[in-house]
């Protein structure tokens, strides 16, 4: 069955880790209120995997292997969310 999932993800200086549907799909990442979310589509049928993702504050040195997921844009900050490979 296909749905849209939120994720709560805030800035850090480490990766999280998340436990997602294979296949995944980024729909949205932005903030919501003062925090920032991940909107993600998946088919629940599909086994589950872990997945690393990191936020990145603009200047912010970035990894040459991450894969970059949204940019959030706030009234001060801007956060970039990377997948992690």
């Amino acid at each position: 069955m296909r749905t849209v999932y939120k994720f709560w993800i805030q800035p850090a200086n480490e990766a999280k880790l998340f436990e997602l549907h294979k296949n995944w799909r980024p729909l949205h990442f932005a903030y919501q209120g003062p925090d920032t979310a991940l909107w993600i589509e998946v088919d629940t049928d599909e086994p589950k995997e872990f997945v690393k993702l990191q936020i990145f504050g603009t200047g912010h040195t970035i990894p040459a292997d991450a894969s970059w997921l949204g940019t959030a844009v706030g009234s001060v900050f801007v956060w970039h969310l990377y997948m992690m490979l």
